[in-house]
């Protein structure tokens, strides 16, 4: 995000052979990680990737048939794993 870079400063750390540093913020990751494995409903990875997308403030989209969208109540699954992952907006 724009206010999250951890990402970025893991693989610049990466980068520089600073590879126990890099660890460590990328380590930090690992709450959005399960987040997002925990939310990601079954058989709709482009739909899931969009709504993700939109919480995070980009232009996520729908869907193109025939690909399902997202439930109300996926999507409320999905932002409340969100809100909690840690993630910095």
């Amino acid at each position: 995000t724009a206010n999250d870079k951890r990402m970025h400063e893991y693989t610049q750390l990466a980068f520089e052979g600073k590879f126990a540093a890099a660890r460590k913020v990328r380590d930090s990751l690992n709450p959005v990680r399960a987040a997002m494995a925990r939310s990601r409903p079954a058989g709709k990875p482009t739909a899931f990737g969009k709504y993700w997308q939109e919480l995070l403030g980009q232009t996520g989209g729908r869907v193109r048939q025939p690909m399902l969208d997202l439930t109300d109540a996926e999507k409320a699954e999905v932002r409340s794993a969100f809100e909690g992952c840690g993630l910095k907006l």
